[in-house]
């Protein structure tokens, strides 16, 4: 049988003094007593990993993907995956130091991230590229070359085309005017001097007596690239009464 020990205040046991109240209290200046391995100490429990970044990463990366897949959407491709690779390399971190599991889900967001970047500039050049292919159509269709007034003989430019000098009117023999010596040079124009497809010179030639439309000449030449010429074949439809014009005038055909 165990004896229990009684004490009286003045008592001293293990560092500490029991006071007139029945208290145990430490003594000043006494070390500290090693703990007591029969008594039971809390455990200090580990924090759950978190893995919500990688997740978001890879998530937002996949969407960004999929947004890549859009020319119209490409620059939210190129958001999304800035924000997946940003998410996903922090989640790597804390992969690293330990606070998280998912390393591979991580860098999985990390790298459809970068894909998404990719395909979204992809997306956006070809979409500003179409922009500006239509932009130049409509160019083209709306804005049409001014009429050119010009001189019998003399050399005129007309919608990127220049006419050699010598080209003269005269009567063909069904007596329809017709254009003789007619030559002229591709100098200017835009699609042929990008290197697309040739381009052929296709004008009209109105003849006039003061106010008054006596007569017209279509004159056709053959496709030509910057700096070739071509010889202009003409015919017309006029009959009569276009001899005497006064003035001559250069329009596009259609």
């Amino acid at each position: 049988m165990t004896t229990t020990p009684h004490y009286k205040p003045g008592d001293v046991a293990n560092g500490h003094v029991l006071t007139q109240d029945g208290q145990w209290v430490p003594l000043a200046g006494s070390a500290p007593q090693p703990p007591n391995p029969y008594e039971a100490s809390p455990r200090d429990p580990r924090p759950e990993p978190k893995n919500g970044l990688a997740v978001a990463a890879l998530i937002i990366g996949v969407v960004g993907l999929v947004l890549g897949l859009i020319p119209l959407t490409g620059w939210l491709a190129i958001m999304a995956g800035f924000t997946a690779v940003v998410l996903g390399f922090v989640a790597w971190q804390r992969k690293r130091k330990g606070r998280a599991t998912a390393g591979k889900t991580a860098l999985s967001g990390v790298v459809s991230g970068a894909l998404a970047i990719v395909m979204g500039v992809v997306g956006m050049v070809m979409f500003f590229n179409v922009v500006d292919d239509v932009s130049d159509d409509l160019d083209d269709i709306t804005d049409e070359p001014e009429v050119v007034t010009v001189t019998e003989g003399e050399a005129f430019t007309y919608d990127g085309f220049q006419a050699d000098a010598g080209w003269k009117i005269q009567e063909d023999e069904f007596g329809t005017p017709t254009i003789t010596s007619f030559r002229v040079t591709n100098v200017d124009h835009e699609d042929a001097l990008e290197g697309d497809d040739a381009e052929a010179p296709m004008f009209t030639i109105r003849l006039y007596r003061g106010d008054e439309n006596v007569g017209e000449i279509t004159a056709t030449g053959n496709e030509i690239a910057a700096g070739q010429s071509t010889k202009m074949e003409s015919y017309s439809t006029t009959e009569g009464g276009w001899t005497g014009f006064d003035t001559i005038k250069v329009d596009e055909m259609f």
